[in-house]
């Protein structure tokens, strides 16, 4: 019975999620979205990372790939922390019943369940946390987290959203540690928070430090050391036990480029304001609560101490939104975009502010309330269920900027504010009537619901419906090009190349290939610097598997390219789009070479592209198969310290008799960094024999080698035009020899390696004593045995692999386990013992009160010095930097 009452009192908290997951049901019918429809959600980030990353994530559930290393990306790569980064959410285990082609639409239901999820943990936290609430309020106040900004406008990044539902839990085991020293639930909670996303679990470790910070401030109770010393024991256990994540993965992040500068230069060198035109909107989607918060700081003549403690942590926790060099510290240092990826706290701050305000009214009798009082209300809600529709129908193109460009702008921000201030207008003339008692509490509640339900509906169309009619391609997209999935039938080792970019890069691995391409924050340094070396294409973190040339492609073991087109008589596949080609050079995995390479542990850097292929060729074939071709004489360009300098308007000749057989490539690079755009992209049009093949060349998509053709005993003009002044230390046309370059092909050994269960395995036999040149990436964490002895292996050619072998028969077994996993299992293991002593004996100890003392000073020292690390310090640091 007593069961039975609670599930009646509670029974309202499945209402959120219901009226969530209806809410955007509805708005996907309207817009013919899956499951209702073919459209889909997906754009820009979501698009060209995580449906692809989802894709290739069935084949880690369907056991065909390893948590620890993949060569679906990047050449093969550490895939823990792309794992931990990304796909730990347990939502994802639902795509095990789904086909890859479905997968582009199925992040729609994905979507909605975790915004479902939301509302439903904001609605436990409300009744649990403040029970004076009404269910109705309760339901209102979760629908607004729900559909807050950061869910509507963020859910790209599908994987943060995981955090945003354990957010409220996480409250509420503060809550419970506060309020009965508790702190079993926060230790699971801030487990689940690391576990689910290592990322975003840093920016609520911060925020937990500011609140315990802002409540030991206001709240000074003589049970505050209990309470502090429960917070550091369940903190240190709760990270002994998630070490497994985070101290492999934070390895993993160190050898990535995601952070180019410190985080002192990036605090400094920054500007004041933050990115205000998409920032800010994350909060416009949520006028009712910003109403009642505003009312009660204005109005409210005293604030009790909870409502000061509350007011104070959701005023700091607003702060990052507004001012960049503190946003930058909430962000670990530095972001690319998406400038308030903790968004889900200051939007849940603010509702548990107005959460504390609401609760404190219940001392007020439910009062008869007047007729004209609610026919005001009533018509207010009228009116915004009128207007606002309207104003969506006339600035739409302004209001959904941000689904187009990633970005705001000021009209955009003009037109969101506009609508934001008469929702402000709206919910404050119904609230101002309910605080002067003119309306009941639950007429209050239910218009609020209302008009909730009315701004989460516009807020989806402006920022999810959007999103499919402005990019309408995109599932069919996908679901095109996933039909070619799986579609080789080849034990051998092989990579899949592209001719071009005919996808997202995370794509090819997606469909279950081996691949050189990779876009994610975790793809490796060295990596993405040695794959512009070799003349493949890569921009920011993104590294393409077109480019190159073919002498890289074999070296690489690529044996079939993906092409748009009309497909060739020997295609393994094709479909209306796309056709899988066989390559026509090919080396299985591992070349076994017995060329001294004692000194090629690294590419030099003062080489051009060119020079790189006639470098790697010559150190292990040793003759030179690449013919760099002069242009014809121009004044318009001139050669000093290693740079071409080409002016505007140059139009650069070569006139080339080609002898032999050769594959022409041009070339225009400069620099080995990973921003988005350079300033000597889309500087060339090129033409061969008078055809036009490039006009933009090179670009954020194409800046690797550019194929000419192949050409054999002929003439050849090729004519590059320069549309803009530029400097660069890599440019040309040279040819490579396809004949010395098929006779290379053709007489050397491999150990035909081969990849399976997390292994590279092989066996090969060796007249002397060799080395075996493995082309994968080189990062610690390899295991490498010949004949069961482990053997050194080193790096080569700057980031591939050699191990030595012997004379005679090599059995080759090689491993990959991420650096710094051992110790951090080890860890963890310890945390599992401890807390299982911690439940049965610790949590039950009393300590002398000196402990309890020093417990209250530690957190109040530690607690201090974060506030001033993260508002007080990014502040004067950037003053300074601003006055030099």
């Amino acid at each position: 019975m007593y069961l039975m009452d609670k599930v009646k009192k509670y029974y309202f908290i499945l209402i959120p999620p219901i009226l969530t997951a209806a809410l955007l049901l509805f708005e996907f019918y309207k817009g013919a979205l899956y499951p209702f429809g073919t459209g889909s959600i997906t754009w820009c980030d979501m698009s060209q990372v995580f449906v692809p990353l989802l894709m290739g994530y069935k084949d880690l559930l369907a056991g065909k790939a390893s948590l620890f290393f993949s060569f679906s990306n990047a050449g093969g790569m550490n895939y823990y922390g792309l794992f931990f980064f990304y796909l730990a959410s347990p939502f994802n285990l639902l795509l095990g019943a789904v086909d890859k082609q479905e997968v582009v639409l199925w992040v729609n239901i994905l979507v909605l369940l975790k915004l479902a999820f939301s509302s439903l943990t904001a609605c436990i936290y409300l009744s649990f946390s403040h029970r004076n609430l009404t269910s109705l309020e309760c339901i209102a106040l979760s629908l607004v987290y729900s559909f807050c900004g950061y869910g509507l406008m963020f859910y790209q990044n599908i994987m943060w959203l995981d955090n945003m539902i354990l957010f409220p839990l996480f409250m509420l085991s503060i809550d419970r540690l506060i309020k009965e020293k508790k702190n079993t639930m926060y230790i699971v909670l801030l487990s689940l928070i690391i576990i689910c996303n290592f990322y975003t679990s840093y920016m609520i470790i911060l925020f937990a430090l500011v609140f315990f910070g802002v409540y030991l401030h206001y709240h000074k109770n003589s049970d505050n050391g209990v309470v502090c010393a429960r917070l550091i024991s369940g903190t240190l256990i709760s990270l002994l036990l998630t070490a497994f994540v985070y101290i492999p993965c934070y390895i993993q992040t160190l050898h990535s480029s995601r952070f180019e500068d410190t985080v002192i230069s990036a605090v400094g060198t920054t500007h004041f304001l933050a990115n205000y035109t998409t920032s800010i909107p994350v909060l416009l989607c949520s006028a009712s609560v910003f109403t009642i918060m505003l009312i009660n700081v204005f109005l409210n003549k005293e604030q009790t101490k909870d409502s000061k403690s509350a007011l104070i942590v959701c005023l700091l926790s607003l702060i990052p939104i507004f001012i960049e060099p503190v946003n930058l510290i909430w962000h670990a240092g530095g972001y690319m975009s998406f400038p308030a990826r903790y968004g889900f706290i200051s939007i849940f701050m603010v509702i548990r502010y107005c959460a504390v305000c609401l609760s404190s009214r219940t001392n007020r009798s439910e009062k008869t309330q007047k007729t004209g009082p609610l026919m005001l209300a009533l018509f207010t809600g009228l009116l915004y269920a009128i207007l606002t529709p309207q104003f969506f129908e006339h600035y739409g193109n302004d209001l959904t900027q941000y689904t187009l460009s990633l970005w705001g702008n000021n009209e955009s921000l003009d037109r969101t504010t506009e609508l934001f201030c008469f929702g402000l207008i709206c919910y404050g003339v119904i609230y101002i009537l309910y605080r002067k008692d003119l309306i009941s509490r639950t007429s209050f509640a239910a218009l609020l619901l209302v008009l909730i339900i009315l701004e989460s509906s516009l807020n989806i169309r402006m920022y999810m419906i959007s999103a499919y009619t402005k990019n309408p391609s995109n599932a069919e997209h996908y679901t095109s090009i996933a039909e070619i999935a799986d579609k080789i039938d080849d034990s051998s080792f092989y990579r899949v190349n592209t001719d071009d970019k005919i996808t997202d890069n995370n794509m090819i691995g997606a469909l279950g290939y081996n691949s050189l391409s990779h876009y994610t924050s975790l793809n490796n340094e060295d990596y993405i610097v040695n794959q512009k070396r070799l003349g493949y294409s890569s921009v920011w973190m993104e590294t393409g598997s077109y480019g190159g040339t073919d002498f890289t492609d074999a070296l690489y073991s690529v044996k079939y390219k993906i092409i748009r087109g009309t497909p060739s008589e020997d295609s393994v596949f094709s479909n209306d789009q796309y056709s899988i080609e066989p390559t026509d050079h090919y080396l299985g995995l591992g070349i076994i070479t017995c060329s001294d390479l004692s000194d090629s542990t690294y590419i030099p850097d003062d080489l051009s592209r060119s020079e790189v292929q006639r470098y790697l060729f010559r150190k292990l074939y040793y003759v030179d198969p690449v013919t760099d071709y002069q242009f014809d004489h121009n004044d318009g360009i001139n050669y000093s310290d290693n740079t071409y300098h080409i002016a505007e308007g140059t139009h650069i000749t070569y006139h080339i008799h080609v002898s032999g057989e050769q594959t022409l490539y041009a070339d225009c690079f400069n620099t080995y960094g990973s921003h988005l755009s350079e300033d000597y992209y889309d500087s060339l049009t090129i033409a061969v024999n008078g055809n036009e093949i490039r006009s933009n060349y090179p670009s954020g998509h194409d800046n690797g080698l550019c194929r000419l053709g192949i050409f054999n005993d002929e003439d050849v003009v090729i004519d590059l035009f320069c549309k803009k002044s530029v400097n660069v230390r890599s440019f040309g046309v040279f040819g490579f020899d396809n004949s010395l370059l098929a006779a290379a092909i053709s007489n050397t050994q491999t150990a035909d390696l081969n990849y399976e269960n997390g292994k590279i395995t092989g066996q090969c036999s060796c007249d002397n004593p060799s080395s075996c040149i493995l082309a994968v990436p080189y990062q610690e964490g390899f295991t490498v045995k010949v004949n069961g002895h482990k053997v050194d292996h080193s790096r080569i050619f700057s980031d591939f692999i050699s191990f030595p072998l012997e004379k005679g028969d090599n059995t080759i077994v090689i491993t990959y386990r991420p650096q710094g996993f051992d110790l951090a299992v080890s860890i963890s293991l310890i945390g599992v013992v401890l807390l299982i002593l911690y439940i049965f004996k610790g949590s039950k100890i009393s300590y002398p009160q000196k402990i309890y003392d020093l417990s209250l000073i530690t957190v109040r020292i530690v607690t201090a010095a974060a506030l001033i690390v993260i508002y007080l310090l990014p502040v004067i640091l950037n003053f300074l930097y601003m006055r030099h």
